[in-house]
């Protein structure tokens, strides 16, 4: 819950526990209309307590910036009892983001850069660049996410190490997303959707894991494609009947499966059914 106080008709404050505004559009939908995460969104931890201020000039562009708490649980409980990290004693997020709507709206961005102070000397960068194509009828999406972590928030590699290897999180981790959307109406009401999707995770372990000889940091691929058929059979009803297939695919890297003994595998399941907001009066 948070308040927002609008200065004006173009700035705007806002204070107590909110969604960091991370970017992208996988990020920023709605999620009743997202019917898998990627890895990165997945495994967020976003709602934090702090001031947001928004500014925005024009139907063209809107600023946000918040300062946040980085944390909704205590330090141990999210990283373990760390014997080279110390907690921090004001762990803050930095958050930025920029709103575009460009050629009259055939091109729209989401922007952010975001800066997490985890512990002492270890922080969070992450980026997320989101962009929106619109061609009449056809609308392409594609999101970059890019997460470097001096600890282990997102928690992927982690949960991939056995305990009884580290029992607590992990240091210098990154993530990579690649995110698309494609969506061709068909008519008014039938629309055809496919989602793809892929995860990088990867460990900068050549000084953290001294059993690694190699020198590989690449831990898995987490790969997702999501199509799926839409109807909307009243215009004037916020409601959508789907059928999709949802499909993923995680597949490890020889380091990791020689030493933390994980396997590929694959998930998938096929849905139907509908969705409407629920309107409270």
């Amino acid at each position: 819950a948070y308040l927002r106080f609008d200065i004006n008709d173009k700035f705007s404050i806002a204070a107590g526990k909110m969604c960091a505004d991370w970017g992208a559009w996988e990020f920023d939908w709605n999620p009743i209309d997202i019917y898998e995460y990627s890895d990165i969104i997945e495994y967020a931890d976003n709602f934090l307590t702090g001031v947001g201020f928004t500014y925005t000039p024009s139907n063209r562009n809107q600023w946000t910036f918040q300062i946040l708490d980085s944390r909704t649980k205590s330090f141990d409980e999210l990283y373990g009892e760390q014997p080279n990290f110390e907690e921090s004693k004001i762990p803050l997020a930095f958050v930025s983001n920029w709103r575009g709507n460009l050629f009259d709206g055939k091109v729209k961005t989401i922007w952010s850069y975001s800066l997490f102070n985890e512990a002492d000397n270890a922080n969070m960068n992450y980026i997320a660049i989101g962009n929106e194509f619109n061609f009449g009828k056809f609308r392409f999406i594609y999101d970059f996410k890019w997460s470097d972590e001096d600890l282990d928030r997102t928690g992927i590699v982690s949960e991939t190490v056995p305990d009884d290897l580290y029992p607590y999180a992990l240091a210098d981790t990154e993530y990579i997303g690649h995110w698309t959307h494609f969506k061709y109406a068909i008519s008014p009401k039938v629309h055809l959707t496919l989602v793809a999707m892929l995860d990088i995770a990867n460990w900068n372990n050549s000084q953290n894991d001294p059993e690694n000889l190699t020198g590989e940091e690449h831990i898995r691929n987490a790969w997702g494609f999501v199509p799926a058929i839409e109807y909307f059979p009243w215009a004037d009803l916020n409601i959508k009947f789907f059928a999709n297939y949802v499909g993923r695919s995680y597949d490890y890297s020889s380091y990791a499966k020689e030493r933390f003994g994980v396997d590929d595998y694959t998930t998938g399941r096929f849905c139907i059914g509908f969705i409407s907001p629920l309107g409270i009066f």
